[in-house]
């Protein structure tokens, strides 16, 4: 199992996005959930590791800075890894708290990630890598 994923969910928790850094290929772009984009909340994509920063901030301005993954089921498909997890939040709004199940499809390049896109969805991250 590629442990960069394993690495970046735990640095994630932290807060310590400098140790994704070395898990991230330099030209890194990262796609945020189709319906947070459309709702507007955040941007079709974030590039490289400030983009990713940014994101990491929007999303605490949204849910909350104490936002946290639990990962579930990591699958290695090769140059792909997809990550199912929970992420229980706090809407920072109305304050309701929400248990979301999410799910990232990550591409690798080198060893490092250099695409992941988000789901609000298992079913469809596992769709979008031909699983069903």
């Amino acid at each position: 199992m590629w442990r960069g994923i394993r690495v970046s969910a735990e640095a994630f928790n932290r807060r310590d996005l400098d140790a994704l850094v070395p898990t991230r290929h330099p030209d890194f772009e990262f796609h945020p959930p189709r319906e947070a984009v459309e709702s507007g909340f955040f941007e079709s994509c974030y590039r490289g590791a400030g983009g990713y920063r940014r994101y990491v901030s929007e999303l605490a301005d949204v849910w909350g800075a104490d936002i946290h993954i639990e990962s579930l089921e990591l699958i290695d498909m090769g140059d792909r890894v997809v990550m199912l997890y929970d992420a229980p939040v706090r809407a920072q709004a109305s304050g309701i708290l929400l248990t979301g199940r999410l799910a990232s499809v990550a591409t690798l390049a080198n060893g490092r990630v250099i695409h992941q896109q988000d789901y609000f969805s298992h079913g469809d991250a596992l769709e979008a890598v031909g699983l069903e």
